[in-house]
């Protein structure tokens, strides 16, 4: 796979940028310029919500890899667009998002149907009865605590 290909742009990688930014500034990666997007990452984009994650989500329809590790912002609201509109989704890497809860791993369960890897390891928020519903629901998903920062064409 190349980096661009067919004119648009199939990995990105923005992973820290809440140094330098706030808000739903990440939106634009929704906006159309990326909607050959396969691999994104995002790793420490803590600031990052539920705006900017439905824009994307929305705008980037082939996305098969999302590392979305210590993203603070994402809530139910970004979980939930996650799930409905992340159809091709094959890798999400949720590692330390302080506010992945029971509903939103609900959401990833009940959406994201061609999943194969979720990375989840150390979550405050979710219980053990939700952890054990999605592997009952969704057995063929592997669940890993394993955290990987940095993702990209060929890993």
């Amino acid at each position: 796979m190349g980096i661009v290909s067919g004119g648009g742009l199939e990995y990105l990688n923005v992973s820290r940028v809440n140094l330098w930014i706030s808000g739903p500034t990440l939106a634009v990666i929704g906006a159309g310029f990326a909607a050959r997007l396969k691999i994104l990452n995002l790793w420490l984009c803590r600031t990052v919500g539920d705006e900017s994650i439905a824009a994307i989500a929305r705008g980037c329809p082939l996305l098969q890899e999302w590392n979305l590790a210590l993203c603070h912002g994402v809530r139910i609201a970004g979980w939930q667009s996650i799930g409905i509109n992340c159809n091709k989704l094959e890798k999400l890497h949720v590692n330390r998002c302080r506010n992945l809860c029971d509903l939103g791993l609900q959401a990833l369960r009940e959406g994201c149907k061609r999943l194969l890897v979720l990375y989840i390891g150390r979550t405050w928020k979710l219980s053990a009865t939700a952890i054990e519903v999605f592997k009952i629901c969704r057995g063929n998903v592997e669940i890993s605590e394993e955290e990987i920062m940095f993702i990209g064409p060929g890993n």
